[in-house]
């Protein structure tokens, strides 16, 4: 009897289960309805153990779903592969932004958009993304507005740019200030911990590691938590007046580069990648910069960092159409060995760090930086 109980109570539950479909507890399941997409199949992606992996969901009727083993609390992106939402602009294109939510293990996560408003969207299930949808719900709407800016700004030569720049650099700003209004309010948030890389740039580092210690212990001891410390750490070790970290490199030519054979010599590391706009258009000014500071004596070296060692040919023709003359160093290579970008603390792609003659940092710079310019024009005298 006990046995037939036994067998009874287990068959319930797998009964239960089928009716309201059962989550797995290592998997995150995904449901989405979409209005007014044109596609058959919408495509989600993610990062784990530094890889981009992805799924494609079939849709019927604008529904589908699909079950993913991404890494619990791990960010995942919903594209729009629709392509009369993407800016044609030059040889390429600019992606639309895309809707994001938290892989949560056991969750249902559910996503509804309408790709006429995109990237507005509604995301229900599990604690981070209901932390998520609070910053969303009005993050949303303003990335709409930005994007339906920046397709006219690119795809019309008939219109007054400038003041679409500002308008588009003013929402850019109320964005970052609504994520770093978030933080301090939201301490024991995963969320909170993923927005800190986003205002780090535009924070004082003393000001962002502050806000990363007041988050919680909670969340500063998980995976990506212990990670932020470690990088926080690194970044103290490569701020202006530390000793440059030392690295050893092969350069594109096959020539071993190390740093600190670099000493008695000024030296210009650019970090930077093929997939990254502002630094291809910063790349004219830096060819400017070589020309008029290598006869001084600085040493010019660049370091890429590619989304994937297959890019390594379409490294090597940036290169030449960018008329980069000098070191040039593909971070990729032997990255297991030696990440440059990690040593040097690099999270915003350009960034120029400048060393001295005795190997200690005089700057770090993101973009087309005036200010590594007037730091240069003081050390030379012009």
């Amino acid at each position: 009897i006990v046995q037939m109980k036994k067998i009874v109570i287990f068959l319930f539950w797998i009964v239960v289960g089928m009716v309201t479909g059962c989550v797995s507890n290592d998997t995150t399941k995904v449901i989405i309805t979409a209005e007014n997409y044109p596609l058959d199949t919408v495509r989600i992606v993610w990062m784990a153990g530094g890889e981009f992996k992805g799924e494609k969901v079939p849709l019927k009727n604008g529904k589908g779903e699909v079950e993913i083993s991404a890494p619990e609390y791990t960010l995942v992106s919903i594209i729009n592969d629709d392509p009369a939402q993407r800016i044609t602009y030059g040889d390429g294109i600019i992606p639309s932004p895309s809707i994001n939510f938290f892989a949560e293990m056991g969750q249902r996560i559910r996503v509804q958009f309408d790709g006429e408003r995109w990237p507005i969207a509604r995301i229900d299930g599990g604690k981070v993304n209901e932390d998520y949808m609070r910053l969303w719900g009005k993050k949303g709407p303003l990335e709409r507005k930005k994007w339906e800016l920046m397709r006219v700004l690119y795809s019309s030569e008939d219109v007054d740019k400038e003041p679409l720049k500002q308008e588009i650099s003013a929402i850019r700003e109320a964005c970052q200030q609504m994520e770093y209004e978030f933080i301090p309010l939201n301490p024991d948030s995963y969320v909170s911990l993923h927005l800190l890389p986003g205002v780090r740039t535009s924070l004082p580092f003393e000001k962002y590691e502050q806000l990363f210690l007041n988050l919680s212990e909670r969340v500063r001891n998980t995976e990506m938590g212990k990670s932020t410390s470690e990088q926080i750490a690194m970044t103290k070790k490569s701020l202006p007046g530390q000793p440059a970290p030392d690295f050893s490199k092969v350069d594109k030519k096959g020539n071993t580069i190390r740093l600190s054979d670099l000493k008695g010599k000024y030296v210009l590391i650019d970090f930077w990648g093929t997939w990254c706009i502002p630094c291809r258009r910063s790349h004219p000014h830096l060819v400017e910069l070589h020309e008029k500071y290598a006869p001084k004596g600085v040493y010019f070296i660049n370091v890429a960092q590619e989304n994937d060692m297959k890019f390594r040919d379409n490294w090597l023709k940036v290169i030449e159409e960018d008329k980069m003359t000098w070191t040039q160093i593909l971070n990729n290579e032997g990255q297991e060995g030696c990440d440059v970008v990690r040593l040097f603390s690099v999270t915003t792609f350009p960034t120029k760090v400048l060393i001295d003659q005795e190997g200690r940092i005089v700057g770090r710079y993101l973009g087309d930086s005036k200010e590594l310019d007037k730091e240069l024009e003081m050390i030379f005298g012009e």
